[in-house]
């Protein structure tokens, strides 16, 4: 391996390093009772800042190392609440005309386990779409780049189904509609400055969640 290929990998080696890191010091800074979220995260920030200067202009990620950066957004930078407290990261696009590289950096959890069950969803979406059945699968993509860390792509635009549950009280879990409801309500607002899709649109998509539903 030599040229531009070793360059490209020994910076994303850089990027990874750097982002483990960060990732572990806001472990560190977490088991400090007193110490408040939003200062780990102003901190974490002033590290990306610091490590970044040290990095090329442009540089890739290791999950999706055909698409080159700018850089980190520390303004879309956050840190999820969950155990293991991933960062979301928001990096520019060289390509002007595209949108920005949103992703998940984890450290703590066993990435391998991810991996596996998403390469076995593809291969198995792959059979059944050569025996014509498409059930509509999106799987999101998962890279380990060391012990216990890793990259999970980030979906936008996307809500929970638990969310969208409790949206209203515990008790709407019970009810039948609750997801139909979010969708025509959602796709309402969407589209209306095009009344007549949503009818088309609603059926699409109800389609498009019976499948995959079925498929996962």
């Amino acid at each position: 391996m030599c040229g531009k290929y070793l360059y490209h990998l020994t910076t994303e080696i850089r990027v990874n390093s750097l982002l483990s890191d960060v990732s572990g010091q806001v472990h560190t800074l977490k088991r400090d009772e007193k110490m408040k979220i939003k200062k780990i995260k102003k901190m974490a920030i002033e590290m990306l800042k610091e490590g970044e200067s040290i990095l090329p202009p442009q540089f890739r990620l290791t999950i999706d190392n055909e698409i080159e950066c700018i850089g980190f957004n520390p303004e879309r930078f956050n840190i999820f609440s969950s155990k293991k407290m991933p960062l979301l990261l928001e990096l520019p696009n060289v390509d002007t005309n595209a949108p920005p590289i949103r992703t998940i950096f984890k450290n703590g959890d066993d990435l391998r386990q991810d991996m596996l069950t998403i390469q076995a969803i593809k291969l198995i979406d792959e059979i059944w779409k050569e025996n014509d059945l498409d059930l509509g699968l999106t799987p999101y993509t998962v890279i380990g780049t060391g012990f216990e860390q890793g990259f999970l792509q980030f979906v936008s635009d996307s809500v929970t189904i638990a969310e969208i549950q409790y949206k209203k009280s515990i008790w709407n879990t019970f009810s039948e509609n609750s997801i139909k409801n979010f969708m025509v309500n959602h796709f309402k607002e969407k589209l209306k400055s095009n009344p007549a899709k949503v009818r088309s649109t609603m059926e699409m998509v109800h389609q498009n969640f019976v499948k995959s539903t079925a498929g996962y």
